[in-house]
């Protein structure tokens, strides 16, 4: 919030003792959003080089246990980092790409929900879905796409479906196109 609303200051004062409080003790997601969040506040206050050495760290911490949901929850200043990441070894440069891939299949284009022809409106995450099920993805690649698991992206898919009142995956296609949804 403190990040939101631009008190850098304050900010930075938090993540500091929450760095400290995660680093002692069985907390490594926590210290990895810490550190995500830290890399976000040294970006904001124009240190791109200190943004860019913190993210580089945390990637290290994150990328053998595969934690990249705390760097897609930041969004796309995280990503714009992330370009400029150089990774140490194989493992997190693939951790990188993962995480790259999946900000960079948001559909830019997609109508937000309130906008949407339905009784009850797709989620951006739902649109997300649709629109790899358009491409013709399996539910293993929207997975490893979205960086979720294989029974998120089938739940999502099933929620697409009841939304669209369709049964198949090629109905909700073309559903969606009708609708404007997706093209």
């Amino acid at each position: 919030v403190l990040l939101a609303e631009g008190r850098l200051d304050a900010a930075e004062r938090v993540l500091a003792r929450l760095e400290a409080a995660s680093a002692s003790g069985p907390r490594l997601t926590r210290l990895i959003s810490v550190r995500v969040l830290q890399a976000l506040a040294a970006e904001r206050r124009g240190d791109a080089d200190l943004a860019q050495r913190q993210l580089a760290e945390t990637v290290a911490l994150a990328a053998p246990g595969g934690y990249a949901r705390r760097f897609l929850d930041e969004g796309p200043q995280v990503a714009a980092i992330l370009r400029r990441v150089r990774a140490d070894s194989p493992t997190q440069r693939g951790f990188i790409a993962q995480i790259l891939m999946a900000t960079d299949a948001a559909p830019d284009q997609a109508p937000a929900p309130s906008s949407q022809p339905l009784a009850e409106p797709l989620s951006a995450q739902e649109l997300l879905v649709l629109r790899l099920l358009a491409e013709g993805c399996s539910n293993q690649a929207i997975a490893e796409r979205l960086v979720i698991t294989v029974g998120t992206a089938k739940w999502h898919a099933h929620n697409i479906y009841a939304k669209l009142g369709v049964s198949r995956r090629t109905q909700a296609v073309a559903r969606a196109r009708a609708l404007g949804l997706i093209t």
